[in-house]
């Protein structure tokens, strides 16, 4: 069950929520098959999951080309080898006098399985092994007639070890050597999750992949004219270029707090006398994006006189440590992924946030996001404080801006006054933010997801 949300998540679709549906049916399980069912439910759902699976081996990768397929077909397979397996921990139930030390050790068993994915696996492995071993491991406790047969134990033996080898192998052909593996530099995995370092562009180009989501990419060259330009939703002719641009040579862009290190994109603006802070709770990503052999956006920005900082730890809690009023700009830049942050978005983290900037401040919201609608969050906790926002959604991409790397990208910036916000209203790029009655003001107590997905 946890290897299904977990490759689920990273793989097919990086959307909130994704782990109710497969905890949904695995409970699912425990009730039918503790409920004495017919006794074709364990033989049909054997040799359906031994289909889903060779199913799943094979197809997976292409998965990610049909989201709501990849997701049914995941489930579909976790539903059945529940329904087998559990069914024989239910044929195996003692007496009553017997049940609650039954019901212990299964809690046991639930406790070291979650231990196994959630902390030893990101530490003996780099991708996704366990969920591959899992599905493996069902076929290998399936209950084919006949397997106790001592005559027949060989041959159950060989075909058990052939089915765990073949998916197992074919799995990991999906995930970990995919059609593009060979453009894989380095990868890594950490409690946060596994991402992966890839060469594009015939070598001049790398980009920073967390599971299925782009966290930057950089021109490589020995020229540092040539590598400093920022791609993807960062492009100089996108909001948040617009945004710099606009205020270039005011204090609003010369010190600026970025929340969400990436590779380090920002710091491509930084220039001589600014000072830049990234704030990012992956260290290993703060490793990742400060090795030259990969990315050097932080490295380039004090060559030209900015100064850079990153603070590793939780960006809510570290910011408090930053003096009131230090940034003229707040980038919240982490919210693109499928693990949305939802205290850096409530009433009381915008109000904090506002205690760190100068009167002329600006937030500055990347909510660009396949599966969410930040826009309307945003907007109604500005209403609610009486606050200004505006929105771009930078949608409409010319072929060259594509070929040289631009991304679509959606970002809201919010101040505590029109005024602060009139260059970029003067620009006739921006619009007002879009407030939504349906979505209540998310606050550190309560907060709704489901309220801003997006359904089609």
């Amino acid at each position: 069950m946890l290897g299904v949300t977990t490759y689920l998540s990273a793989e097919i679709a990086p959307m909130p929520a994704i782990w109710i549906l497969p905890l949904s049916l695995y409970l699912l399980s425990f009730i039918i098959v503790f409920a004495d069912p017919p006794r074709w439910v364990i033989p049909v759902s054997t040799v359906c999951y031994t289909v889903l699976a060779i199913v799943v081996s094979v197809w997976g990768r292409h998965a990610t080309h049909g989201e709501v397929a990849g997701v049914l077909l995941h489930n579909a397979m976790l539903f059945c080898g529940a329904i087998v397996l559990h069914g024989q921990l239910a044929a195996t139930r003692p007496n009553a006098r017997h049940l609650t030390e039954f019901s212990l050790w299964i809690s046991c068993g639930g406790l070291f399985g979650s231990i196994l994915n959630t902390l030893i696996a990101p530490l003996l492995f780099d991708w996704l092994a366990e969920y591959p071993l899992a599905i493996g491991l069902g076929l290998c406790l399936m209950p084919w007639p006949g397997r106790e047969v001592r005559t027949m134990r060989l041959s159950f033996l060989i075909l058990r070890t052939a089915m765990f080898s073949g998916v197992f192998i074919a799995m990991a052909w999906n995930i970990y050597f995919s059609e593009t593996s060979h453009d894989v530099i380095f990868r890594e995995r950490t409690f946060y999750g596994e991402f992966h370092v890839a060469s594009m562009r015939r070598g001049i180009a790398h980009r920073l992949m967390h599971g299925s989501t782009m966290h930057g990419m950089q021109v490589i060259h020995e020229d540092v004219r040539l590598r400093r330009p920022p791609l993807t939703y960062y492009f100089n002719t996108g909001p948040i270029g617009q945004l710099i641009r606009a205020y270039r040579g005011t204090p609003v862009v010369q010190s600026v707090g970025v929340v969400g290190l990436g590779i380090g994109s920002l710091a491509a603006y930084a220039e001589n006398g600014d000072e830049y802070t990234f704030y990012e709770i992956d260290p290993a990503i703060g490793h990742l994006a400060a090795d030259t052999r990969y990315f050097t956006f932080l490295h380039d920005a004090p060559q030209r006189g900015a100064k850079v900082h990153v603070v590793l730890g939780d960006a809510r809690l570290r910011l408090r440590d930053a003096a009131d009023r230090s940034f003229g700009l707040l980038v919240l830049d982490a919210f693109s992924s499928d693990a949305i942050p939802v205290h850096l978005l409530t009433k009381e983290a915008v109000v904090e946030y506002h205690s760190k900037l100068r009167s002329d401040g600006l937030l500055a919201f990347h909510i660009s996001n396949n599966y969410l609608d930040l826009e309307p969050v945003l907007a109604n906790l500005a209403a609610d404080l009486g606050y200004e926002c505006l929105v771009q959604n930078d949608d409409r991409l010319s072929k060259p801006e594509q070929q040289l790397g631009k991304f679509a990208s959606n970002w809201l910036v919010m101040g505590t006054t029109a005024e602060n916000l009139r260059p970029l209203q003067d620009s006739g790029r921006w619009r007002p933010g879009k407030t939504r009655p349906q979505v209540p003001v998310w606050t550190d107590d309560q907060s709704n997801v489901l309220s801003i997905i997006r359904w089609k």
